[in-house]
């Protein structure tokens, strides 16, 4: 028996025709359980071999190759399988860190402190005169959405009352009211 471990799967089968061995006297496995040997393994690396080197092959001595896909894989074992995960004798060490308990959402309280009137009478972008203007440029509309960074004023809408922008949990989301 040649020595072919170390080398391509078609570089040992070569050796071993050389030798007169057929092809159906030679037997091609995995190395590992949790691997599965493709079709074309003929790149695939010799890790061990059966009978070992040196010894006198007979006319009916079957030949088997244990293959890895890479040759670092051959020395990577955990009870037979590549991936130690797939061990069933494999248990996960326990985590060493605390778990950070979850955190929630708390919604604004429903009643905010009214701001006094800003800019209650300036004029809009949209030439209108005589009411406030959201921080972003529009008219405040009495039951509108608010933007987030008008939340807690309150301003003089289009109707003439002053309204706030507030949370209601029973409108959502934020509205003048």
């Amino acid at each position: 028996m040649p020595i072919v471990q170390g080398r391509a799967y078609g570089q040992a089968e070569g050796s071993l025709s050389e030798l007169n061995v057929p092809a159906a006297r030679l037997k091609a496995v995995s190395m590992h359980k949790d691997v599965t040997l493709p079709a074309d393994h003929s790149d695939w690396r010799v890790c061990e071999a059966t009978p070992t080197s040196g010894t006198q092959l007979t006319a009916t001595t079957t030949v088997v190759l244990k293959l890895a896909k890479k040759t670092g894989d051959c020395d990577t074992s955990h009870h037979g399988y590549l991936h130690q995960k797939n061990d069933p004798a494999y248990t996960p060490p326990k985590p060493t860190h605390t778990p950070q308990p979850a955190k929630t959402y708390t919604p604004p309280p429903t009643k905010s402190t009214p701001q006094p009137a800003r800019d209650s009478m300036t004029t809009c972008p949209d030439g209108k005169t005589g009411y406030a203007c959201t921080s972003n440029g529009h008219p405040v509309v009495d039951g509108q959405f608010c933007p987030k960074a008008d939340r807690g004023r309150t301003l003089k809408a289009t109707n003439g009352t002053m309204v706030t922008c507030s949370y209601d949990p029973s409108i959502t989301p934020y509205r003048w009211q």
